[in-house]
């Protein structure tokens, strides 16, 4: 007997076993009655007790409601089952929520509820029709005007072929033809929804509390809905409101005034981001000039292996773009930096020169226990340590070895 229907606000119930069923890491009891909600039309199962035995979950397989414990029942015996208030309360907030903002966007937008999902700490609804900022505030205000209001939530019980009669919002297809009960949940007698549901719900939408819309995505040329109800809403906006605090007082201003203060940085930041690259080209200019003056000439080719402590990984690329584009003589050139936890690597080449860059990656990751790879002009890698002096030496030294040969 489905006590959580008949009797919504009751918590505890006495129960004769029915069956007791081992399965993997648990018993699934059957119970001739029970105020345990299984998982069903995308609520959450309830949790509770057992006698002292906790019940992990509940679902219906075959018809039956399965109980799932961590210990056996004794096929017969009488025991007590007792409900996790605070769970059920907020998984009824949520499913009621849920039918308030489905049967206000069916009303206000025609937008057809085409998936709902209920976790542990966020639900989601998915409609056929996108909804623009101004529309989701006129439904979060519409669901929240619904729920001060404090309507009426009632339940009726016809066979499928009945509620395909009835002007529902929704009713599975499945349901239409058939000659079983199908339950049917009216707000405020279907002003604000009505269709099937077999999930637990509020006797009237004053209990949601509030409903919080906390995101919109778009979906399958649709619109998918993140939303909180209940204590879920309250401490989602607590926890919003926190972190919003905390960012205005960062840039010593008001939560309100955070938006132009974060739009300043993001300009600041892309103007200061094109100076440095200016800055950079202009050094990695200069800095190509340096090395090519410099730069061991093997068999009419120059030589450069360098190790860099103030450049990062990102700088040997423009770096070795100058050197190849001011270079008058083939080159080779292999350039080292420090980077995170090790040393970073990259190495280029003039086209026709007898080394390949990818033979000299595959030197280099053997001398550092570095990876990395390329082409025969290009290549780089990372090593998790350092290269000394005498390993710049000798790999200078096997540059000018292939050169020469």
């Amino acid at each position: 007997m489905e006590l959580y229907y008949q009797h919504p606000m009751l918590s505890e119930c006495s129960a004769i076993v029915l069956d007791c069923i081992k399965c993997d890491n648990a018993f699934a009891i059957v119970l001739d009655r029970t105020v345990i909600f299984p998982e069903s039309g995308g609520q959450l199962s309830d949790t509770g007790f057992i006698d002292e035995s906790e019940v992990l979950r509940a679902g219906i397989v075959d018809g039956r409601i399965l109980h799932y414990c961590d210990t056996p029942f004794e096929i017969g015996r009488t025991v007590t089952v007792r409900l996790d208030i605070p769970a059920r309360l907020d998984h009824t907030a949520q499913h009621t929520g849920e039918h308030i903002l489905s049967g206000l966007a069916f009303k206000l937008f025609g937008a057809h509820n085409v998936g709902f999902h209920m976790a542990k700490d966020y639900c989601t609804i998915d409609l056929d029709r996108f909804l623009d900022e101004a529309e989701l505030i006129r439904l979060q205000l519409a669901a929240n005007a619904a729920v001060q209001a404090d309507l009426p939530i009632t339940f009726q019980t016809v066979s499928g072929t009945e509620a395909g009669a009835l002007p529902l919002r929704k009713l599975a297809d499945k349901l239409s033809n058939t000659t079983e009960d199908v339950r049917i949940v009216y707000i405020d007698g279907g002003s604000i929804d009505s269709c099937t549901c077999c999930g637990t719900h509020f006797a009237s939408t004053g209990s949601v509390g509030a409903i919080l819309i906390t995101d919109a995505q778009k979906y399958k040329g649709g619109i998918r809905l993140f939303f909180s109800c209940h204590e879920r809403a309250i401490r989602h906006s607590i926890d919003e409101h926190r972190i919003l605090t905390s960012l205005a007082r960062r840039f010593s201003t008001s939560a309100a005034e955070l938006p132009t203060a974060v739009s300043k940085l993001q300009s600041d930041l892309s103007s200061a981001r094109q100076e440095i690259k200016s800055k950079s080209l202009l050094i990695s200019e200069l800095l190509a000039c340096t090395l090519l003056s410099d730069a061991r000439l093997v068999s009419s080719a120059l030589c450069i292996v360098k190790l860099f402590d103030s450049l990062t990984a990102s700088d040997l690329k423009p770096l070795s773009d100058r050197l190849l584009e001011k270079s008058e003589s083939p080159l080779v050139a292999l350039l080292f930096c420090k980077g995170a936890g090790g040393t970073e690597y990259r190495m280029v080449c003039s086209p026709g020169v007898k080394l390949s860059m990818r033979d000299l990656c595959s030197a280099v990751n053997a001398a550092l226990d570095g990876k990395g790879g390329g082409s025969p002009t290009f290549a780089q890698g990372k090593s998790s340590r350092s290269v000394t002096s005498d390993e710049l030496v000798m790999l200078e030294n096997y540059i000018a070895s292939v050169l020469k040969a």
